[in-house]
């Protein structure tokens, strides 16, 4: 049966499934006790074994649980009506199993497992489009993800009626979200949908719609939605909302301002734009990741006094300014937050500029400037969380550069440059509001002044030189006898009298007349 259709010898676990007389209860990965379906425990209840242990007389094979056991063939291959009576929990995650889910359908197997509650498949090479598994009646758990599944989501899906988890992420699926996700129909309690090529916007809903109330979480993350965020979405019932890596647009401030069920809010690297709201509903937050958008103004007070925030993300949002909250890390959870790459600043510098649960701490570590500085502090929660900022945003207090290097203050706001006090001053005491500093060697830009070079790249200059020279001299020791040579033998075949340098022959003529006495005279013939 399975053993046969999945290459069953080169299964990693195959204890008794090589020996048919052996009873089909004891052979790895076969359930045989009644397990309960799945509850209010959610999708890990189900994979536990039963409590107490399987009774002796157990026979009905209720679930299959062989993942990762390096199997591989068709899922269509295997003979289901045999299990289909008793199985309610299949579970071959992390395999090779292949196979189309269309014939999967067409032969018969689908069909068999009318009383399937829990599949779990990912990580596999299945094809085929949804809709086939929208037939199975009491699946609770759909689990395919990072497979090869395509079409778009069928909204059969989504109002299916007993299904509650939904794990998709990684298949190319394409088009967009179905309006059922959101709707009552559907009993869904987490969907996810991450890296599946959905396009378009959230749905827009029918007037008067019942929203979902089961809906809890929901990963569209990695895809490629755009719009902006419905207002629906801060009247759902969501505690967990991954919108990250999309092209959002619009304000961000509506779903803050009216969500009070959201936990986790993720909506990493869109284009969401406009500033936090002084007035947040969503009091239970833990987490909140709005990094690299196009976020304004300032942070409100509030996010100081959520008492369950644990996570505030809000780096590479330039437009970002102003100082921290004060109360940040004092009323809440919080263990980390990072504002680089922002504009955000502390009204003074130094530890006086910092909220009261941050201070600095006493060793320096290099910048982003590299081995010269600036050697600055970090920032650190007085309870021991990370914090990611900038020293920009104490004005570069206790910032020193190495020795050797002079503290060059580069105003941002007026595109000027000042050379400023000896290392080791800050530019809190020497600049004003938007500088940022950088460590020149002495004697650097504008002095004149050219640093030396290394001692190996004079070596190499020299050395270069030297064989230079020596194959100069090689060339002219080869070439000089050929010349000679060559200009000996052009000599002879030449007439007498001829010259290069003339470009011609020259003869010299002497006569002699008897009337003219000893007078000679010379005659030049071209």
């Amino acid at each position: 049966m399975l053993y046969k259709a999945w290459s069953g010898p080169s299964w990693t676990e195959q204890h008794g499934w090589a020996y048919p007389a052996l009873p089909v209860c004891e052979r790895a990965g076969v359930l045989c006790c009644l397990i309960d379906s799945l509850g209010a425990g959610g999708v890990e209840d189900v994979l536990q074994p039963g409590d107490p242990p399987c009774p002796a007389n157990a026979t009905g094979v209720v679930g299959l649980k062989l993942d990762n056991n390096n199997m591989t063939g068709d899922v269509a291959d295997v003979p289901w009506a045999a299990l289909g009576p008793t199985l309610l929990l299949l579970d071959l995650d992390g395999n090779s199993l292949g196979g189309s889910t269309e014939a999967w359908a067409a032969r018969g197997g689908l069909a068999s497992l009318a009383r399937l509650q829990f599949l779990s498949m990912g990580e596999n090479r299945l094809t085929g489009p949804l809709a086939p598994l929208t037939a199975l009646p009491n699946l609770m758990a759909l689990l395919l993800d990072h497979n090869s599944i395509s079409g778009p989501l069928p909204p059969e899906l989504f109002s299916h009626g007993v299904l509650q988890y939904l794990i998709l992420d990684g298949n190319p699926l394409g088009g967009s979200l179905p309006a059922e996700v959101f709707l009552n129909s559907s009993v869904l309690r987490d969907v996810h949908l991450a890296e599946t090529g959905l396009t378009g916007g959230f749905p827009d809903l029918p007037p008067g719609a019942v929203l979902a109330g089961f809906l809890a979480y929901l990963d569209v993350s990695r895809n490629a939605l755009s719009g902006g965020l419905p207002r629906y979405l801060a009247r759902a019932l969501l505690g967990s909302l991954d919108a990250s890596h999309n092209t959002l647009s619009g304000p961000v401030a509506p779903l803050l301002a009216s969500s009070w069920s959201l936990i986790e809010l993720k909506l990493r690297n869109n284009s969401l734009n406009g500033s936090i709201p002084a007035d947040l509903s969503c009091k239970r937050l833990q987490k909140l990741d709005l990094s690299m958008n196009a976020l304004s103004g300032t942070l409100p007070a509030v996010l100081g006094s959520l008492r369950s925030l644990v996570d505030l993300l809000l780096q590479d949002n330039p437009r970002l300014a102003g100082p921290l909250p004060a109360a940040l890390g004092s009323n809440n959870a919080l263990q980390f937050f990072d504002v680089r790459g922002t504009g955000m600043r502390a009204p003074v510098a130094g530890d006086a500029g910092l909220p009261p649960a941050l201070r600095l701490s006493v060793s320096t570590s290099a910048s982003s400037g590299g081995s010269l500085g600036p050697h600055c502090p970090s920032a650190v929660l007085r309870s021991g969380g990370y914090v990611g900022m900038s020293p920009y945003y104490w004005h570069y207090a206790n910032c020193t550069c190495s020795p050797g290097a002079t503290p060059v203050f580069n105003a941002s706001t007026s595109n000027a440059t000042t050379a400023s006090a000896p290392a080791g001053t800050s530019s809190g005491a020497t600049g004003g509001e938007g500088e940022t500093m950088f460590c020149v060697p002495d004697g650097g830009p504008g002095s004149g002044e050219r640093p030396g070079l290394s001692w190996w790249v004079v070596v190499i200059i020299v050395a270069g030189g030297l064989v230079l020279l020596g194959a100069g001299l090689l060339l002219v020791y080869r070439l000089l006898p050929s010349v000679v040579r060559y200009r000996a033998a052009l000599a002879k075949r030449m007439p007498p009298g001829f010259s290069r340098r003339a470009r011609g022959c020259v003869v010299t003529l002497v006569l002699t007349d008897g009337a003219a006495g000893a007078e000679g005279w010379s005659k030049r013939v071209d």
